[in-house]
């Protein structure tokens, strides 16, 4: 072992302290110096398990995350994001570091009740060579694991997010929680999930679900407009989903009111965050302004109005006639119909 010097050694001793050296055991009426056992079991989130006993040339044991430890014949437990640890220096007598704990007791502290919604540990980190990563750790109320295939190429993306949402490559997006699925699109084969059941949940995936290239959703019409003055329902787009967006400024109630489309099923704020719901209104305050959003596919047109309080959308005549009693010509959809005679 390197680091020992026997230049005090007495010539009778040289025989025990080979002997000795092959032990690992405390040289200290030999040459001042102490050598230590080590025991270290760790028990990773995917549930494999390492043990290491060694020994050491000091009594000092590291951790992962830097923080040390120097208490003898003791076992020390630790919870970090790489594992469960239990670690134990002896040097109590020969072979003090057969055991720390149990496999069984092990077992038992891993199977904790899962975490609290938003407060999920996940990897992080992203490989382009074929191999598996686990370099990094990050914490979001949900963990993603994306691996894609594209002929030869394999990308495998861990990471963790917000919102529960995936897009493919040919704008498809995936939304379900707590499945392993594999999509596949007309250039890329995709193994994804989305999960939030344990910490780490997204070390692996492994499919029970295949699902054939996916048709898009199909396109639906939508009112495509702005205005400073109240609703509008001038301009029409086409896509997947509708959007509308309505600013209030507080407190002079100064509004803006946009009315868009697009093939991505989310709206983002001025804080990069991103909207939440689907066929719902939503309602933030950020920074004096009152946002209203409301993304939707229902059916076209469906971004008249932000519907609040979950109201239907009724079809209203939508018409302006100067000279005459009455038209019929236009229809629109929203909350309240208005007739307005002057």
């Amino acid at each position: 072992m390197e680091g020992l010097e026997f230049a005090n050694v007495k010539q009778s001793d040289v025989k025990a302290a080979s002997i000795l050296m092959e032990k690992c055991v405390s040289l200290t009426e030999i040459a001042m110096e102490i050598f230590v056992y080590s025991v270290q079991q760790i028990i990773r989130p995917n549930g494999m398990i390492s043990v290491r006993k060694t020994c050491l040339n000091s009594g000092l044991y590291q951790f992962s995350d830097g923080m040390t430890i120097t208490s003898m014949n003791q076992c020390v437990t630790r919870t970090l994001p790489d594992g469960y640890y239990y670690v134990m220096m002896c040097s109590s007598g020969d072979e003090c570091n057969s055991n720390c704990i149990t496999t069984t007791m092990a077992t038992t502290v891993m199977t904790t009740s899962r975490p609290l919604p938003g407060n999920v540990l996940c990897y992080d980190c992203i490989s382009y060579n074929g191999t598996d990563c686990q370099s990094n750790v990050c914490e979001g109320k949900f963990c993603i694991y994306e691996r894609k295939v594209t002929g030869k190429e394999l990308m495998m993306r861990k990471s963790c997010t917000d919102t529960p949402l995936i897009i493919l490559d040919n704008s498809i997006s995936v939304h379900e929680v707590g499945v392993c699925e594999v999509r596949n699109t007309l250039t890329s084969q995709y193994f994804v999930n989305i999960c939030d059941n344990f910490n780490f949940c997204n070390n692996y995936c492994n499919p029970e679900v295949t699902t054939s290239i996916p048709q898009k959703q199909p396109f639906i019409n939508c009112y495509n407009c702005e205005s400073y003055a109240g609703e509008c329902f001038t301009g029409k787009c086409t896509a997947q989903y509708c959007f509308y967006e309505r600013q209030r400024r507080q407190p002079n109630g100064l509004m803006y009111i946009k009315k868009s489309c697009s093939n991505l099923p989310f709206i983002e704020y001025p804080d990069k965050s991103l909207s939440m719901t689907l066929n719902a209104c939503e309602i933030r305050l950020m920074q004096g302004v009152q946002y209203q959003v409301f993304v939707c596919d229902m059916i076209d047109n469906c971004n008249a109005a932000c519907p609040v309080t979950n109201r239907t959308l009724i079809n209203c005549y939508d018409c302006e006639i100067s000279n005459q009693n009455d038209c019929t010509t236009g229809i629109c959809q929203g909350s309240y119909c208005i007739f307005s005679k002057i």
